[in-house]
């Protein structure tokens, strides 16, 4: 037999090392048996079972279940320990032991049943008043007018349930510092409301342990340990997890804060949302005072109502707060429908500062700055918007800007806090609202930071509870998001306001440009027609007179032969690059698409473009009807099969081959071509002589040449002309050269 009471305190660095589920001890005011859940054997017990059983210890660790279970009136069998529906005061037992009447609790742990005994006073009877105080409570809760009276009355209803000098509802914050947010407390008592506590006070372990078990009492703080006592000498502390004991006992270190605070006895009941740790109901009693389960079991069902109606009571408050700054946000916009104005009118309406609580306020438009309440002087302004735009914040929020932007230090008395919407950085265009230093602090109970060190170097609690109040310089009042909001809100209506009028502009301007364009292509075209008659007419006179001189009786020499008919090819190349750039610039004009057949367009281009003396083979895939129009599309495969028939290869047969292929939506998105459009693919290859690849894109540039003027005719355009034609038709063309080997088109059409 061996006692397993954790001692190892000397050791420990920090409150959250401590194995507050692993003491080894229980309060005195019970007695606690563990069996083992495999063969119900008796493997632990409290050293003060002579006190509750009249027989010691050894007696109990030695006894098998059998035995042992006479010791409880009626007859203890192995089918209560079995039954799931009992545990934490769901219908604790009443058992009769060395002729006491006793409360019987039962926890189920990983390896053992834990049996809590709880002595109950000689004559007790509970009270089944359970529908006249509920009843009684509800009128209560009904007739509070707001969240933090409701909790007033939850404090006053557990104070008369249990009779503590005090009982405090503790929230905590994000942080788990904690407030104590209602109380009430006998007269003569100091009153804790509305004091501030760290997150250190209750350490990490002790809150998930809160979570886990939602009561806890210690009747006397001056309470002697009671040790567990295991049968295996083997056995230390970790053997048994007493963390769902309410009798487990508490942290030493809890006790000397508790003794600091003057604290006789307490009883804790977590406040549980969600399964997660909103606050505590901590009750507090200057002298020793044991409360019995079945008071206990009252005030868990007002904390547990308390905790149903908390969501209820936040979301009512947060809708009120949130219709309020909606009534603001409403008033502003129909000021602004009634003047006509929008900047203007934001920048004279006394809402402005009332939507986001805030003391000063900013509107800059194109740079020019209208102000509102107390704020920094228009170059401050100008340069934090400049220091904005460098960090490209859309949205900035702080309640201590001195510390995110030292130079505001010289403002923090009225730009403690800052909330900046840029509306648009391009045109220097933003709001910003500001936020005076708050002029006092939260009053927290004791300094966060007091904690003593005995002489031995042993972790102690802070000894001071005296208010105190933290130093606010620098800090504004939180930003609570209904606040957000509906400055963000705000800012959203001027941007768009913004955008919509920067759209307006770039429409006229587009309009403008349209309409100066339009003008430039209507005298283009008129240049074009001018032009290209112009210098038709002197060409065929030129050809006409080369006719003419070649009849004349007089005969010419060899090298005048010569020249004239140099004369007459440079002519004639000459009005063919004429009637291309002619061809080339009609492809801008609007035209009509039909549905037609592309196999018809290639068959009869095939048909005029082959003569019977050359040996050209072509294959073509049968394709689908497209919306084209016909003529331009003629023109493309004209230009290409020309192209195929001029560059063929001569020491091989020329092969043209037109397919159909898949388009790949990726491929679409690469091209910029709407990927939920249906498109056709067609392949276009030849054997010819290619071109090198670098020249994949530049082929389809105007006057682009590849090979020598004198062994290949052409005017370099003919590529331009096919680009267009597909551009036109909202597709695309991509060329893939491959010199002496060939070339590959890929054509992608829309087919509706």
């Amino acid at each position: 037999m061996k006692k397993i009471v954790y001692q190892d305190y000397t050791s420990l660095e920090n409150c959250t090392d401590e194995p507050i589920q692993f003491l080894g001890s229980i309060q005195p005011f019970g007695a606690l048996i563990s069996l083992d859940k495999k063969d119900f054997s008796i493997h632990h017990c409290s050293s003060n079972t002579d006190i509750f059983f009249g027989v010691s210890p050894e007696k109990i660790l030695g006894c098998a279940f059998e035995e042992f279970a006479t010791y409880f009136e009626p007859i203890l069998d192995k089918d209560f320990l079995r039954d799931t529906s009992i545990g934490l005061f769901k219908n604790p037992s009443e058992f009769k032991i060395n002729g006491s009447v006793c409360t019987v609790v039962l926890h189920k742990t990983e390896d053992y049943f834990l049996i809590e005994i709880e002595p109950l006073p000689s004559g007790f009877r509970p009270e089944h008043d359970l529908y006249n105080k509920t009843s009684e409570f509800v009128h209560k809760m009904n007739d509070s007018q707001n969240f933090k009276s409701f909790a007033g009355v939850v404090a006053e209803e557990i104070q008369s349930i249990t009779g503590f000098d005090r009982v405090m509802i503790y929230r905590f914050d994000e942080d788990f510092n904690g407030e104590v947010f209602a109380e009430s407390v006998i007269s003569g008592l100091e009153p804790f409301l509305g004091l501030h506590y760290p997150h250190t006070d209750i350490p990490a372990q002790a809150r998930e342990l809160y979570k886990k078990v939602q009561l806890r009492i210690v009747p006397d703080v001056d309470y002697t340990p009671v040790p567990m006592v295991s049968r295996n000498d083997s056995d230390d502390h970790r053997s048994l997890n007493l963390g769902s004991s309410v009798l487990r006992s508490v942290s030493p270190i809890h006790i000397q804060y508790l003794r600091n605070m003057g604290v006789g006895a307490t009883l804790t009941v977590s406040i549980m949302i969600n399964d997660q740790l909103w606050g505590l109901v901590a009750c507090h009693n200057r002298l020793p005072k044991k409360v019995l389960l079945y008071e206990r079991m009252s005030a868990l069902v007002q904390v547990d109502f308390f905790a149903a109606q908390i969501k209820r009571w936040e979301r009512s408050e947060e809708y009120d707060r949130v219709q309020e700054k909606e009534h603001i946000y409403l008033s502003i916009i129909e000021e602004i429908e009634k003047h006509g104005n929008t900047f203007e009118t934001v920048t004279s309406t006394p809402y402005f500062l009332g939507l986001t609580e805030s003391t000063g306020g900013v509107l800059m438009r194109d740079g020019i700055i209208h102000v509102f309440g107390e704020t920094p002087g228009n170059k401050f302004i100008l340069e934090l918007h400049n220091w904005m735009k460098s960090r490209k914040e859309d949205v900035f929020l702080t309640n201590e800007f001195s510390k995110r932007y030292p130079r505001a230090l010289k403002y923090e008395k009225i730009a403690s806090g800052l909330l900046y919407y840029s509306l648009d950085f391009d045109s220097d265009s933003c709001l910003m609202w500001f936020r005076k230093q708050l002029s006092e602090g939260k009053k927290w109970g004791g300094r966060p930071e007091d904690t003593d060190k005995m002489e031995n170097t042993s972790l102690t609690p802070r000894n001071s509870f005296k208010a105190w109040e933290e130093n606010v310089a620098g800090k504004s009042a939180r930003w609570y998001s209904h606040e957000i909001q509906a400055g963000l809100r705000m800012g959203n209506y001027l941007e768009r306001e913004i955008y919509i009028r920067n759209l307006k502009k770039q429409k006229e301007q587009l309009e403008q440009i349209t309409h100066e364009l339009q003008i430039s292509n209507e005298e283009l075209s008129q240049f074009n027609w001018i032009s290209s008659h112009d210098m038709k007419e002197p060409l065929r006179k030129i050809r006409l007179f080369i006719d003419q001189i070649k009849l004349e009786n007089t005969p010419l020499s060899e090298v005048q032969n010569k020249y004239f008919s140099r004369i007459d090819a440079a002519a004639e190349r000459m009005q063919q690059l004429i009637n291309d750039l002619l061809n080339y610039s009609k492809l801008n004009e609007e035209e009509v698409f039909h549905l037609s057949s592309l196999n018809d367009v290639i068959h009869e281009v095939l048909k005029n473009a082959k003569s019977p003396e050359e040996e050209i083979f072509v294959e073509v895939d049968r394709f689908p009807d497209i919306q084209m129009i016909p003529y331009q599309m003629d023109q493309l495969f004209s230009n290409l099969i020309s192209n195929s028939i001029k560059f063929r290869a001569r020491d091989r047969k020329c092969l043209i081959q037109i397919r159909k292929s898949k388009v790949k939506k990726s491929e679409l998105r690469d091209l910029n071509l709407n990927p939920d459009r249906k498109y056709l693919k067609i392949v276009y290859l030849d054997n010819g002589i290619g071109f090198d690849s670098s020249f994949n894109e530049k082929i389809f540039e105007v006057f682009q040449r590849l090979h020598n003027q004198r062994e290949y005719e052409g005017t370099g355009i003919g590529l331009a002309i096919c680009k267009k034609i597909v551009e036109t038709h909202q597709g695309s063309i991509r060329a893939f050269g491959q010199k002496e080997k060939g070339v590959q088109f890929e054509i992608i059409l829309p087919l509706v």
